[in-house]
């Protein structure tokens, strides 16, 4: 039980210490992350349709996906489709992360916005492979969905260059007011 305890308290220590390593690339990634889910929730209001990407992956992965009464709850399908996403959110801004390091583009908005569009064809092919082959798929307006999926990564690229600019040069100790930085950030 006391071995079981320190495993457990050892890899919580070790997702601190790369948290704290890396918290500007975190705290990015969640910035990004809620400016893209936002846009879905805004477009679902709208609309009137299901875009709720949360929502969606949550039902998907905790196969309720057609409101039926099981062992999951609506909490714990936000909590899972929540956990997922932001996960997701956070791999995708440590790879742009590496792009933007090895100079393979630049965190600006053309980088963003062309990292955004890429990793949004992706996530559509991704989703709907996954939704062909789900075994109770949600009911939902698939082409809708998948179109405002690519709007809502490319926002989630424009947020996370933006963001990885400004925290850049905070992290570096610079000036919080740098009148440039908007000018890298367009260039």
């Amino acid at each position: 039980m006391l071995k079981n305890l320190y495993k457990k308290v050892k890899t919580a220590l070790k997702l601190f210490t790369v948290y704290r390593e890396n918290k500007y690339l975190v705290r990015t990634a969640v910035d990004a992350t809620n400016y893209m889910t936002l846009y879905m929730k805004i477009v679902s209001e709208i609309s009137k349709k299901q875009m709720r990407v949360i929502r969606i992956l949550g039902r998907l992965l905790t196969n309720k996906t057609h409101n039926e009464k099981g062992v999951f709850s609506i909490a714990q399908i936000k909590a899972t489709g929540t956990l997922v996403h932001y996960s997701i959110g956070i791999f995708f801004l440590y790879c742009y992360h590496l792009l933007w390091k090895n100079r393979f583009t630049k965190p600006n908005l053309t980088g963003g916005v062309t990292l955004g569009l890429t990793n949004g064809l992706i996530a559509i092919a991704v989703w709907y492979v996954y939704m062909n082959l789900h075994r109770n798929p949600p009911k939902i307006d698939r082409k809708s969905y998948l179109i405002n999926l690519v709007i809502a990564h490319i926002i989630y690229g424009t947020v996370a260059a933006f963001e990885y600019n400004r925290r850049l040069h905070l992290s570096e100790g610079k000036s919080v007011y740098n009148p440039h930085s908007g000018l890298q950030f367009l260039s």
